[in-house]
């Protein structure tokens, strides 16, 4: 079961050049689709968006430019990343 709007957004940014700045609506897509269909969606396109948050973090991370140009853009994937990695987690933290 696909979920359009993941899709739009990876495909959005999948279409714009390495200096471009991204969708501005791809984040909070992102973000809506962690926090209301997480759990609704099959665990392949759960690991896709993983993936797809933590290899754009390693691209404008290792770029300088993006890196500058990008930041605001940087600190909301950052946030998602936690978001999807957060729950994987918590079973497996010590308890304080």
């Amino acid at each position: 079961m696909p979920v359009p709007g993941w899709c739009a957004a990876q495909e959005g940014a999948r279409q714009t050049e390495p200096h471009t700045p991204p969708p501005p609506a791809a984040p909070q897509i992102l973000e809506a689709t962690i926090k209301f269909k997480w759990g609704a969606l099959p665990a392949e396109q759960r690991e896709g968006i993983k993936t797809y948050a933590s290899n754009l973090i390693i691209k404008y991370s290792t770029d300088e430019a993006l890196f500058r140009s990008q930041s605001t853009f940087l600190r909301k994937l950052d946030v998602i990343l936690v978001q999807v990695r957060l729950p994987a987690c918590l079973p497996a933290c010590p308890e304080p």
